[in-house]
């Protein structure tokens, strides 16, 4: 599977989860962060690999403040904790006992938002009006994404979904 079908195949479900309203750039960008992380391994063995569960994600980018002045890793944290306060929110709701699911919703606003306001990005007004609109929707975007990770889960989907992309 290539990372194009897959972020099209991730963009053509969000589209059936997602109201009419949700602007295109912003589900394109979600499609991307979740086709990008179905395709990396959490044993990846480079810089980024993809996070094992949401207390990996706390120890790298919440504990760990020495990427906090990082652009990119202030991104891929809001990224990642997309991911996992979406797709597996209620994985999260239910094993989690203390930080609610909300705070760690709160937690990747706020790495989105200090992206966006990020030094490196001043001179791109794309990325960071793409970064300030991804933090004032993220609750919505998490809240889409836990209804498709449903979805998958109550279909059994995924697999099979990829077979019938193939030409």
């Amino acid at each position: 599977m290539d990372h194009e079908k897959t972020l099209f195949f991730f963009r053509d479900e969000l589209k059936d989860e997602a109201p009419e309203t949700v602007p295109g750039d912003e589900l394109m960008h979600v499609a991307s962060v979740i086709a990008r992380y179905s395709q990396i391994s959490t044993q990846a063995g480079f810089s980024i690999s993809a996070p094992t569960d949401i207390r990996d994600i706390f120890e790298r980018f919440v504990l760990d403040n020495t990427t906090w002045d990082d652009a990119e890793m202030l991104e891929e944290a809001a990224k990642e904790l997309l991911l996992f306060t979406g797709l597996f929110g209620n994985q999260i709701v239910a094993r989690r006992r203390g930080a609610t699911l909300s705070y760690f919703e709160g937690l990747g606003k706020g790495f989105y938002y200090r992206a966006s306001e990020h030094e490196k990005y001043k001179h791109s007004l794309d990325k960071r009006r793409m970064l300030g609109k991804m933090s004032c929707s993220f609750p919505e975007w998490t809240t889409i994404l836990r209804r498709l990770g449903r979805t998958f889960h109550d279909r059994r989907y995924m697999l099979s979904s990829f077979e019938k992309l193939e030409p």
